[in-house]
């Protein structure tokens, strides 16, 4: 049983495979492990391509620009993603013409959908569009799509697109988890304190669980 409160910061990006990935196996870490204290969940920011233009970027091409990939290894990449979503309920459609996106606008959006209790609801659904549905997940449109599907206002989120104060805020979000040090995702971070990098397997994950709450426990 874990007794203490738990806050779990996600920092990620919609197009970041690995990181729907890692909520899935987070997802069974919490379904395996006995709490009696609240857990939190917020998701944090990171662009992996900022400044993409609005047609986007095949992915061959990107993971060829970013990391040398052979068109052979992309699509062994795409069949191993493919064989991992199904493990865990989750859709990989990714063929040879399947498009990275800017993702700005979407994580203001999800930085606006906190204050309603909505942000993970609204992040599974940008992870399915995009993934799973592979749609442009840069356009206005399909973005207040998703916002509609999850029950979030449409004219509100509209307005929350070009909100200064909602642009600051998203900024600042990704500028400190940048500071502090996270260069990759996902990356889940457990009461401000307690790193877990990549796609960790749910044990893993409930050790840390563990950890947390036998140190606490010592330290009172």
């Amino acid at each position: 049983m874990i007794s203490v409160p738990i806050t779990i910061d996600l920092v990620s990006d919609v197009t970041c495979p690995w990181c729907i990935v890692g909520f899935k196996k987070l997802e069974q870490a919490l379904g395996q492990t006995e709490f009696s204290q609240p857990v939190s969940i917020q998701w944090q920011p990171f662009e992996l391509n900022p400044g993409l233009p609005p047609q986007g970027e095949l992915l061959l091409d990107n993971l060829q620009r970013k990391y040398n990939m052979s068109k052979a290894d992309s699509e062994n990449f795409s069949a191993r993603l493919k064989s991992i979503g199904e493990s865990l309920d989750f859709e990989f459609n990714i063929g040879e013409d399947f498009r990275m996106y800017d993702t700005k606008a979407a994580h203001r959006l999800l930085t606006w959908a906190q204050q309603f209790n909505l942000q993970t609801e609204l992040k599974l659904k940008l992870f399915q569009f995009n993934f799973s549905e592979s749609l442009n997940i840069s356009d206005t449109e399909i973005l207040l799509s998703a916002c509609e599907a999850v029950g979030l206002n449409v004219e509100e989120a509209r307005a929350a697109l070009d909100d200064e104060l909602i642009r600051k805020k998203t900024d600042a979000e990704q500028q400190f988890w940048l500071q502090s040090g996270i260069q990759s995702v996902p990356s889940i971070i457990l009461n401000r304190k307690y790193l877990i990098n990549g796609a960790q397997e749910p044990e893993q994950i409930a050790k840390v669980f563990e950890k947390i709450n036998s140190e606490a426990l010592t330290e009172t």
